[in-house]
C-alpha cells in the first residue's frame, strides 16, 4: 500500500488551504489567487485518493477477499471529504460500508447526510440514506419515511412531470414497504397500498415516456 505514503503531504495541504482560504476570505486580496490555487490541488488529491482506493478495491476482490469486512480505508474517505466537499461519490461508498456492511449505523448516517448538506441538490445522496435507514432499520417508522418523503419531493423539484424518475418509483415502493412492515401504524395497509399503486403508475408512466 505504497499509496498511502503521500497522505500526511496531503493532510498539510488540507490545513495550509483551509488557512489561507479563510485568510482570504477575511478580505487579504493578495492571498486569494494561493487560495484558489491549493483549493485546485486539494481537488487534484481528492480525486486521486479516490482512485487509488477504487483500485484498493478491486484488487482486494481479485485476490478473494471480502471487501465488505475491512475498515481501513474508510479515514480516507474522510479525508477525501474534507479535501473537496461536494464528492458526492465518496459519501455514497463511503456511508454505505460504515452502515450497512460494517455496522457502524451513527457514522454512516452521519457521513450520508453530511454529503446531503453539501450536495444539497443530489437526489443519489438522498436514495443512499432513504437505502441505509431501509436496510439497517434505524430511528423510528416515520424517521425512515421522511427519508423517503425526501426524495420524492426533490425529484418532483427538479425532475420534469413529464419525464418521470426511476428514482422517484423506487422511493415509493421503500415508502409503501416501510408502511407494510410498522405494525404501529394506523391504516398502515392502506397507506401501503396506496404507494405502492403510486409505484405502480410511476412504473406506467415511466414506461409510456420511453416509447
Amino acid at each position: 500500500m505504497r499509496w498511502l505514503l503521500p497522505i500526511p503531504f496531503l493532510g498539510l495541504a488540507l490545513l495550509a488551504g483551509i488557512a489561507i482560504r479563510d485568510a482570504a476570505e477575511e478580505g487579504s486580496d493578495a492571498l486569494a489567487p494561493v487560495g484558489e490555487s491549493l483549493e485546485q490541488v486539494r481537488s487534484l488529491a481528492a480525486d486521486y485518493l479516490f482512485l487509488k482506493i477504487d483500485q484498493y478495491h478491486h484488487m482486494w476482490i481479485y485476490e478473494g477477499n471480502d471487501w465488505t469486512s475491512i475498515p481501513e480505508y474508510l479515514p480516507l474517505i474522510w479525508l477525501i471529504v474534507e479535501l473537496k466537499p461536494d464528492f458526492r461519490e465518496a459519501y455514497s461508498d463511503g456511508s454505505y460500508q460504515l452502515a450497512v456492511n460494517l455496522g457502524y449505523v451513527d457514522e454512516g448516517l452521519e457521513l450520508i447526510s453530511e454529503g446531503i448538506r453539501n450536495c444539497p441538490g443530489d437526489p443519489g445522496l438522498r436514495w443512499d440514506k432513504l437505502v441505509i435507514v431501509w436496510q439497517t432499520g434505524a430511528g423510528n417508522p416515520q424517521e425512515r419515511r421522511v427519508a423517503g418523503w425526501d426524495l420524492a419531493g426533490l425529484i418532483r423539484r427538479e425532475c420534469p412531470s413529464s419525464r418521470p424518475s426511476l428514482s422517484e418509483r423506487n422511493s415509493l415502493y421503500v415508502i409503501s414497504w416501510l408502511y407494510e412492515a410498522d405494525s404501529t401504524r394506523a391504516r398502515a395497509g392502506r397507506l401501503e397500498s396506496r404507494y405502492s399503486t403510486r409505484a405502480r403508475i410511476a412504473a406506467d408512466q415511466r414506461a409510456l415516456w420511453r416509447y
